[in-house]
């Protein structure tokens, strides 16, 4: 039988999206017109009781489901969800039950909902980006339901394409994954007494990054706290064999953050081949005698190190091969900011809230007047990561002032130069070496690489102010963009 919702949808074209019922938008209202009112068991959407039954009996198979963990079955144009799945989906997405079907197994009903692929893309965006909720979607192999992908607050990378909005990756839509291990400072080199001692490693996905630290922290964990946050950290892997006291303190403190957890298996903190794998990602030579020179691996307890490797493994960065070689590796050092934890970042209103209508209600809103992707990222980055070095502060400063006391260069620059250039670049990379490239990601590589002279240029001529301080920041801008630019565009020709 039809749902109330789903009735009245006429059958030669499809209603508006203002008057589209909830039932439609999750794909039964297409279904029931082509099905009409469904077969005798009450299943629609092209769902048969056999079908419904394999499923039921696949998931009874995976055994009991983490609190955290969204779970949906894709068929040919549509995604199944059951159970506990069903009803949270039905209630938290499209407000209403009357979409919500049963399916009998050894007579216990179990709610089921079909979703069509369009609506499912929200429903993954909002699980992976808002609610961090890990998700698994499973896929038919013959007769057999096997995983085909799995995503995490910290790695969405199977999701990208139900993650863009417009096209690109929101703003705020961070692909940083850390994995953290406490230990105390007692008998470790370059430490005193016994406090607690700190090793944590993230990963950024999207840029290809790796980024490791070790330091003394207090018992509240709050230097971490507050570098977690300025890194933008979506999901932390925590050590299995954690003692329960050092667990509680660090859980607290996560979900103080907002930050979702996971719990790594037990070896997963090996350092065994951590060097190794390493060197891969690097692409340095694998000769004995090559060594990454980094700082986690001087620290006599190797704490970064261990947590490198289990975000190796938990990513599986050995399978990707496409990317070994890309990578870069860098040394975080928390005394270079100011320390934001969870609670200045929210008092000082750095970010808009989710619920807060007004784009102007915070600093982010109201400084940014980025025209790309890759902009907003920076400025976010800038305001969560205030800096402490006067060398450091006065050397961006210096770069403002010559922009904005340069009139004609600017102008140059933001009618001329940038526009055709305003690709994101991020992840225009990851499509390419991933081999998800289109036709039209080609295009905007090579709009970039078009206007790459143009835009060196607009950098090296005249627009910059008279004097002896339009000298100055012409060099200065020389040093931090037109050099490496030029480097850059220089590995496209020939």
């Amino acid at each position: 039988v039809v749902p109330p919702l789903a009735q009245g949808i006429g059958a030669t074209a499809p209603p508006p999206i203002a008057a589209m019922s909830a039932a439609y938008l999750i794909g039964l209202g297409r279904d029931a017109e082509a099905e009409g009112d469904g077969d005798s068991a009450g299943t629609s959407a092209g769902v048969s009781s056999s079908d419904g039954r394999s499923i039921l009996l696949f998931a009874r198979g995976l055994g009991a489901q983490p609190a955290d963990l969204v779970r949906l079955y894709e068929r040919r144009d549509h995604f199944v969800a059951v159970d506990r799945d069903a009803s949270t989906i039905a209630h938290s997405y499209f407000r209403s039950s009357a979409a919500l079907k049963s399916w009998s197994l050894d007579e216990v009903p179990h709610p089921y909902l079909t979703i069509n692929k369009k609506m499912c893309r929200e429903v993954i965006r909002s699980c992976l980006l808002r609610q961090r909720l890990r998700l698994e979607v499973y896929v038919l192999d013959g007769n057999k339901w096997v995983l085909g992908r799995r995503g995490s607050p910290g790695n969405i990378g199977a999701f990208e394409d139900e993650c863009l909005v417009n096209g690109e990756l929101p703003p705020d839509a961070s692909t940083v994954i850390a994995a953290v291990r406490l230990g105390r400072t007692g008998g470790s080199k370059g430490y005193s007494g016994n406090a607690r001692l700190v090793g944590v490693s993230f990963v950024d996905v999207g840029a290809r990054a790796i980024y490791t630290s070790e330091f003394e922290d207090d018992e509240n964990l709050c230097t971490l706290e507050s570098l977690l946050c300025q890194q933008g950290t979506r999901e932390v892997l925590l050590h299995a064999e954690m003692d329960k006291a050092d667990r509680k303190a660090l859980e607290q403190m996560l979900d103080i953050c907002e930050v979702a957890t996971t719990e790594a298996p037990k070896g997963a903190f090996t350092v065994k081949h951590a060097e190794q794998d390493l060197k891969r990602l690097l692409g340095v030579d694998d000769d004995p005698a090559s060594r990454v020179h980094a700082r986690c691996f001087e620290s006599q307890q190797q704490l970064p190190v261990g947590c490198f490797a289990a975000l190796f493994r938990y990513l599986d960065l050995a399978g990707a091969s496409e990317t070994h070689g890309q990578w870069s590796l860098e040394w975080v050092e928390p005394r270079e900011f100011v320390r934001l934890d969870a609670s200045a970042l929210r008092a000082l209103t750095v970010e808009p809230h989710a619920s807060e209508p007004d784009k102007n209600a915070s600093l982010l809103g109201i400084f940014s007047v980025c025209k790309t992707a890759g902009g907003a990222r920076l400025l976010r980055t800038w305001l969560k990561q205030p800096l402490l070095s006067a060398f450091e502060i006065n050397q961006r400063l210096d770069l403002v002032q010559t922009f904005v006391s340069g009139f004609a260069l600017r102008a140059t620059l933001r009618d001329s130069c940038l526009p055709p250039m305003a690709a994101d670049l991020d992840r225009l990379q990851r499509r390419l070496f991933s081999g998800k490239a289109t036709l039209q990601d080609v295009v905007l590589l090579y709009s970039l690489l078009n206007g790459l002279p143009r835009l060196l240029a607009a950098l090296g001529g005249d627009g910059y102010a008279e004097g002896e301080a339009g000298e100055e920041g012409r060099a200065l801008v020389a040093y931090v963009f037109t050099e490496p630019l030029r480097q850059g565009g220089a590995n496209f020709e020939g």
